[in-house]
């Protein structure tokens, strides 16, 4: 039912254009689906902001332990631990000067990824002095890098912030001491820890290392097994 409504003027009536409905499952009609829209939106808007804050601590995390890391290491002043800081640093200084990987004309018998690492610090500090807390800086890089991976792997277990959590704890272990020092060991943690996101999504025999991307809970096997199925 509708009906157009009355304006008075100068003592008189005049009808007005406009139409007034007054059916309530047509005002009904005509707010939903604005309404809907609105109440959409406003939901939607959480759950980004959701998604969004565990990946911004995570990258907190990285930059905070990078910068305490380095700031710490500065106040060793030279190597501490001998012979070993001493031999990364003479391989390196042998590439630099183009005599191959080697400890003053005998062989390494080391991996040589550190060295290279040290070697290319090197060349570009020009001396060993120079180079010496630039060698202490890329050790906290390391370290702090180790973070992500550590949160890539409990996200396929945990929600997102007890994932961050776990990036924490991992960085945060009495070991890395070793980044005031010229090592392996923060370069290794690293290099151990990236491979493993891999190699548990290829690993079928545990559920947790086949969950899903988006969502970050783990497949059940029938749920693989239907996914498998459909691809063949």
């Amino acid at each position: 039912m509708r009906r157009a409504c009355d304006v008075t003027l100068m003592g008189g009536k005049r009808t007005c254009g406009c139409v007034h409905y007054h059916r309530a499952s047509v005002a009904t009609d005509l707010e939903t689906v604005p309404h809907l829209e609105a109440v959409s939106a406003e939901r939607d808007q959480p759950r980004t902001t959701g998604r969004r804050g565990p990946a911004i601590a995570l990258g907190l995390v990285f930059v905070g332990a990078f910068g305490l890391y380095t700031l710490l290491s500065l106040y060793i002043g030279g190597p501490r631990v001998h012979p070993d800081e001493e031999r990364y640093v003479i391989a390196a200084s042998s590439l630099v000067e183009g005599e191959g990987l080697t400890l003053r004309g005998e062989d390494y018998g080391f991996g040589p990824l550190l060295a290279l690492v040290l070697a290319g610090i090197l060349r570009a500090a020009g001396s060993v002095d120079s180079a010496y807390d630039w060698f202490k800086a890329a050790n906290a890089l390391f370290f702090a890098v180790t973070a992500v991976p550590v949160y890539l792997l409990a996200r396929r277990l945990v929600s997102g912030w007890w994932a961050v959590l776990a990036a924490v704890l991992a960085i945060a272990v009495p070991s890395s001491i070793s980044v005031a020092t010229v090592m392996t060991e923060s370069l290794s943690y690293a290099a151990t820890a990236w491979p493993s996101t891999r190699s548990c999504s290829r690993w079928s025999g545990h559920p947790s290392c086949a969950s899903s991307p988006s969502s970050g809970r783990p497949r059940s096997p029938s749920s693989r097994a239907r996914s498998s199925g459909s691809s063949t």
